[in-house]
């Protein structure tokens, strides 16, 4: 009797662990558990880190702006880190001016440049050196002269007014046939000094038909994550106020993007356990939501990101006072376009995979899990980050028990 009692036991036993999960659990087989808000990227919902000085997130509609294939009923929102320099890239100049915020010093003598240019008005400028459409050109003709952009300027400054003790990267586009001379300094001494030449990665020999972003791999000087300190004046200029380490030097100059890279910008969603379709419960979560190319950028200021890094996090609460812990579980995963084949001119869906572990009895106000969508790459410092704006639309979140 013993004998039949364990061998009917073992057989329970051996069933149950047979059971795959999925059949524990098929009310999450293959089911979206954002809730409807959720799924529409409602800001009541989904919140920006940052303020609209350094980021938008907004609704758009219209041509270009349809939702993916599929989910016709989809809204479609723009997430853009903006760029901190106004007329960046020199759209609303006029050619054949000098650029708002920009100015050149003649402590040398002799004659220098410095104009807008495009296709129609090439003023002292050649073809080969246009970027996109508007360009910036200069030509000092001696080490003692300098190209100015005056950081802190009231009305053509970065719009968050340099801010002291924050930290920012600059970034541009440029063509050069010699040597270029670049500094950061509070108008008194040189704070930081670069020089690159106009060849692949910023390296000789230069020619006007390489166009390359500062800054190139190729670069003499620190990488350019500058953190600001309480000097009332500061200045981004060609040159440099210590002319023994300048030269005479031609440019042509684009595209000119500044970000603070001391704070985030993340889009967040934080959910508790009962704010899904279905209970959060510990298991592998699939993150996916549909990227593509904003038709808005390239104009009026706004940039285009080649990269986007999506994220979930969270699955623990720790200390006696409930409080989430957010670093128990979680995994990123940064998106390039045109990488393996990408193409994001159309919906592109990426995806990130994350095992979370719900603890037991939670309350139902704890924040759980956080799902996160970057418009650049933030996974290693200020290395990859930069400007840029994408249409999202269509998130999904997927609890698999069986995993991926």
């Amino acid at each position: 009797m013993k004998s039949i009692f364990k061998v009917g036991l073992v057989t329970i036993l051996l069933s149950l662990f047979a059971c795959n999960n999925g059949d524990l659990f098929p009310e999450y087989e293959n089911t979206n558990l954002l809730s409807a808000e959720s799924r529409e990227l409602s800001p009541t919902q989904w919140i920006t880190d940052q303020t609209s000085t350094y980021m938008t997130y907004e609704e758009v509609s219209g041509t270009g702006y349809e939702p993916p294939d599929g989910h016709s009923d989809a809204t479609v929102y723009r997430l853009e880190i903006k760029n901190l320099v106004p007329n960046g890239d020199f759209e609303t100049s006029t050619a054949g001016t000098v650029p708002n915020g920009w100015s050149v010093v003649n402590n040398g003598g002799g004659a220098d440049t410095l104009e807008i240019i495009d296709a129609g008005n090439l003023g002292s400028g050649v073809s080969q050196g246009l970027i996109n459409d508007k360009t910036m050109h200069f030509a000092v003709d001696n080490a003692a002269d300098m190209v100015i952009y005056d950081l802190r300027d009231p009305t053509y400054g970065v719009t968050d007014g340099l801010i002291g003790g924050a930290s920012y990267l600059i970034r541009y586009d440029y063509r050069t046939s010699g040597q270029l001379f670049f500094e950061y300094n509070d108008t008194v001494s040189s704070l930081y000094f670069w020089s690159f030449y106009g060849g692949p990665n910023g390296d000789r020999p230069s020619s006007l038909t390489n166009l390359i972003e500062f800054p190139p791999s190729h670069l003499y000087g620190e990488f350019p994550d500058i953190a600001v300190g309480s000097a009332t004046d500061y200045n981004y200029i060609f040159g440099s106020l210590n002319s023994a380490q300048s030269g005479p030097q031609e440019g042509y100059i684009d595209n000119v993007r500044l970000i603070r890279t001391d704070i985030t910008y993340k889009l967040k969603l934080n959910l508790s356990v009962n704010d899904t379709v279905q209970p959060l419960i510990s298991g592998t979560y699939r993150f996916s939501i549909y990227i593509k190319r904003d038709p808005s950028a390239g104009t009026g200021n706004r940039f285009q990101t080649n990269r986007v890094t999506i994220g979930i996090k969270g699955g623990g609460v720790g200390g006696e006072e409930n409080t989430f812990d957010e670093s128990l579980y979680s995994n990123f995963k940064t998106y390039y376009d045109g990488e393996d084949g990408a193409d994001w001119s159309k919906w592109t869906e990426i995806k990130v995979d994350c095992f979370v572990q719900i603890p037991e009895n939670i309350s139902n106000s704890t924040k759980i899990l956080e799902l996160t969508v970057c418009p650049t790459d933030d996974q290693y410092g200020a290395l990859n980050m930069d400007a840029g704006s994408i249409l999202i639309s269509s998130p999904s979140l997927i609890m698999a028990p069986n995993g991926f």
